[in-house]
């Protein structure tokens, strides 16, 4: 993830005419319907019924909700760069040869944006809960290290990417939608297997006709759990 964006970013810099003119046009985020994803968004909410400790935070809750159904745009230099906007275990294939090759899939919603949604979804959706619980700070150091480590290496002056400015980003896209968003996809990867409402090998599948209730089990309520309450710390929500 650290070479995919540090390598965009710099191509941009070096390069701006070339970039603007033959990579730009092709870096559109993907636009949904609002009341859709709001209706999605809703449904997850019912994990909430089951953790007690998260109780004072609902209203906190449903308005990062409103936020998140509007597909924020924003970026901020010095940090826009090809990000995938949907970076989560799904969407990565690594070999299991010494040193692993990693492939990205499903590059359809790239755009122009701060790595640091791609980090920040990444952690929270697809990392164990027992591996990332009380070392959040640990993941976010490491990328970080490896990403400002191949800028260098790519001839780009790294005195405007401190950390403390990296995370100052985590916190802005989190409050963003990527809290929200990390949720969503919690609900999905932790779902019973072999049960779903979408058959996405159907090519005349309908919206209307997806069922966005799910079973809450353990997994969503610990990690649920977790993710919101880093957020409130975190002074996300």
């Amino acid at each position: 993830m650290a070479t995919f964006h540090s390598v965009s970013l710099a191509l941009r810099r070096k390069d701006p005419e070339m970039f603007r003119e033959k990579i730009s046009p092709y870096l559109n985020l993907f636009s949904g319907d609002d009341d859709e994803m709001k209706d999605f968004l809703r449904a997850i909410l019912v994990v909430f019924d089951h953790i007690p400790s998260c109780k004072h935070l609902l209203e906190r809750i449903n308005k990062s909700m409103d936020s998140a159904a509007q597909y924020d745009k924003s970026y901020r230099e010095p940090w826009a760069t090809i990000i995938h906007h949907d970076f989560w275990c799904n969407n990565i294939m690594v070999t299991e040869e010494q040193p692993p090759r990693v492939t990205i899939l499903d590059l359809q919603t790239t755009t122009l944006g701060s790595p640091a949604i791609d980090v920040i979804f990444l952690l929270l959706t697809s990392v164990k809960l027992e591996d990332i619980e009380n070392r959040l700070d640990y993941f976010l150091q490491y990328y970080y290290d490896q990403f400002t480590a191949q800028l260098k290496s790519l001839g780009i002056d790294i005195v405007e990417f401190s950390y403390e400015n990296f995370v100052k980003e985590i916190d802005t896209v989190s409050k963003l939608g990527q809290y929200i968003h990390a949720l969503g996809h919690t609900s999905v990867i932790l779902g019973e297997k072999g049960h779903t409402s979408l058959d996405s090998s159907d090519a005349n599948y309908n919206m209307d006709a997806i069922d966005t209730g799910f079973k809450v089990n353990d997994k969503h309520i610990r990690k649920f759990e977790w993710i919101t309450l880093e957020a409130e710390k975190r002074n996300w929500i």
